[in-house]
């Protein structure tokens, strides 16, 4: 392993932009909300490069609304898997509690890993560490908890620190 990289069981720490990561079949996962915005931070620079996902994310939250918060979608965008997870209902002053969001990101990220096929990869940021202000030792310990059902696994945290 190079000196940008650190492995921790399934979790690997990679230095840099999460959109390095973006190459066909590859899977871009963030934390979002289910008012049908990405207006801020990095689900902002998810509309710019991929404005088909984020027609199709506001379909949903037009659609379904707050029954997708704890949930997750995946939708296909110049050959990538965009996955969003519905860690809030709303964003900005409106944002769920922490303790919702957490409790939404479990339940989001269960969902989410099971649905992958066997050895998948999954590229992200430090979810729910910017705008949603949830410490990122909190869903680290989500992610891992979650990933122990899945070992075989392999999730990137992208950071540009």
């Amino acid at each position: 392993m190079g000196k940008t990289e650190v492995k921790l069981t399934n979790l690997i720490y990679r230095n840099g932009s999460l959109f390095k990561a973006a190459e066909p079949g590859a899977i871009l996962l963030h934390s979002c909300n289910a008012s049908g915005v990405w207006g801020a931070g990095i689900a902002k620079q998810f509309a710019t490069r991929y404005p088909k996902a984020f027609q199709e994310y506001k379909t949903w939250c037009d659609k379904y609304a707050e029954e997708l918060v704890g949930s997750y979608i995946k939708i296909r965008d110049k050959e990538l898997i965009i996955a969003c997870i519905f860690a809030s209902a709303g964003y900005g002053e409106r944002k769920d509690t922490e303790e919702t969001i957490v409790k939404n990101t479990h339940n989001g990220v269960k969902s989410f890993l099971h649905s992958l096929p066997h050895r998948a990869v999954v590229n992200s940021p430090k979810i729910n560490s910017g705008l949603f202000n949830v410490s990122w030792d909190t869903t680290e310990k989500i992610i891992n908890h979650c990933l122990l059902d899945r070992p075989d696994i392999t999730w990137v945290i992208w950071s540009k620190e």
